[in-house]
């Protein structure tokens, strides 16, 4: 009990001195605490950041390789759709975006653009309808709803629900009013290109659209290209109707980690991919969204590592020139007969003492100041990934989603003190606790007590 007496008594005896240490460790502390509270809300939000965008990978032809003017053809012998359905189960995808689009016929149902109810304009040399051009397209996704015209409100649903299951679809407006079509119905479509493949669909919604044709109105596009008679299935629907050629099959794959790019394009080629395709990612998309996170947190722990660092050597060169004055104290402590053991928990105690109530300040210090620093990093990484950015990135294959689908960087992040941070403070002051009283420790119980007393000046 005395030696805690006395280690208190000590503190108010050399307020100077303390003061001073007590501003160094305070510092450090607040330091520690913002950066460690930044550091773990930003790996938090980049853990979310890649569980909700992953990396876009695209499978697009090298027009460098084949292209209309070298005249060279492609030597893919796999089919793509084959390619596109073993990828699917790889496993260094978060997920697939698959779609089959399938160009489509009708003898019950006519087309925008499209003359009367089975007038589709035959092409084979005999008329029959073994091979009419198409009035309306089947389109199968794996995930419709996650589509760019969906998500962005140029679609959405009036009436219904999305296709989930085998067989069930989703039609426009207009075409379901051409048609007299409701929620409930079953339509019937064949592949008008190639040899009469029927194919039965319930109609388990009607959507809106919004989206332009590539040419003229929606009463005036062409049929066979008017967006309005698109028919909305499941993938797996549509890669079954789809049997036979022309079919136009896509993929967008979304990789766990942007590294694992080569094993991905490796299993590709080992699927059959011809050298004639290029496996390419969006990772610009991706340093967008994530980038300022990871930025953040590596400037908190490179910061905090430097103040630690600067701190502890501060510290321990305060202690050790505060040794001069303690030497003659000590002496009498030992000549009293105190143990050099005692001597040193006695030293301790007072750095204890002084870091708990620094820890205490810095506590709240810390927590208070964390938010607006975090929201001015953020603010600066966010400003130089837009700069970063580069026109053009993110290309991708026609008719699959857009590259990065809503990986727009984070512009805001919310910051707390966890029992996590308060923790790993509790040992960063530990740290200094034995840095600011092992200079004093060494110095001073290594001599005997006449040698402290008499090397008093």
């Amino acid at each position: 009990m005395y030696v805690l007496r006395n280690a208190l008594r000590n503190i108010s005896r050399n307020v100077g001195r303390n003061a001073l240490m007590g501003a160094i460790v305070l510092a450090v502390i607040v330091t520690a605490v913002v950066s460690l509270m930044i550091g773990q809300a930003s790996g938090l939000m980049i853990d979310a950041q890649k569980a909700r965008f992953g990396v876009r990978v695209y499978i697009n032809p090298d027009l460098s390789r084949v292209s209309v003017m070298s005249g060279r053809q492609s030597g893919q012998t796999v089919p793509l759709r084959d390619v596109y359905a073993a990828l699917a189960g790889s496993g260094c995808l978060m997920g697939a975006d698959l779609a089959c689009h399938v160009p489509s016929v009708s003898d019950s149902l006519r087309g925008l653009g499209e003359g009367p109810v089975g007038g589709a304009v035959p092409f084979s040399p005999d008329g029959d309808n073994s091979g009419r051009f198409p009035t309306m397209n089947v389109k199968g996704y794996t995930d419709a709803q996650s589509l760019d015209d969906f998500r962005d409100g140029m679609r959405g649903l009036a009436a219904g629900a999305f296709p989930l299951g085998d067989g069930e679809c989703i039609v426009s407006e207009d075409f379901a009013e051409l048609n007299g079509l409701a929620v409930g119905d079953v339509i019937e479509v064949s592949q008008g290109m190639v040899a009469h493949n029927p194919l039965s669909l319930l109609v388990v919604g009607v959507y809106y659209d919004f989206t332009a044709n590539m040419f003229g109105a929606a009463a005036e596009a062409p049929a066979a290209i008017n967006v309005r008679n698109d028919i909305i299935t499941t993938y797996g629907t549509a890669f079954a109707y789809g049997k036979t050629d022309p079919r136009v099959d896509t993929a967008a794959y979304t990789l766990r980690d942007p590294g694992l790019l080569p094993e991905f394009e490796a299993e590709a080629r080992a699927a059959g991919l011809s050298y004639d395709y290029k496996v390419t990612t969006d990772e610009e998309a991706y340093k967008r969204a994530v980038g300022p996170l990871e930025g953040m947190r590596g400037i908190s722990a490179a910061f905090m590592v430097t103040v630690l660092i600067l701190g502890s050597l501060i510290i321990a060169l305060l202690a050790t020139l505060s040794i001069r004055e303690r030497r003659y104290e000590v002496g009498v402590l030992r000549a009293m007969g105190m143990r050099r053991r005692t001597v040193a928990y006695g030293l301790v105690l007072e750095s204890l003492a002084v870091t708990l109530a620094c820890l205490l300040i810095g506590l709240g210090v810390g927590a208070a100041v964390a938010q607006p620093v975090t929201d001015m990093l953020l603010e600066g990484q966010a400003a130089a990934a837009d700069t970063a950015a580069e026109p053009g990135a993110g290309m991708y294959y026609a008719g699959t989603q857009g590259a990065g689908a809503g990986a727009e960087p984070v512009s805001s992040m919310d910051v707390s003190l966890s029992l996590g941070v308060v923790a790993m403070i509790a040992s960063v002051s530990v740290m200094l606790v034995l840095v600011s009283s092992a200079a004093g420790i060494l110095r001073l119980t290594k001599y005997e007590p006449i040698k402290l007393l008499t090397d008093r000046g």
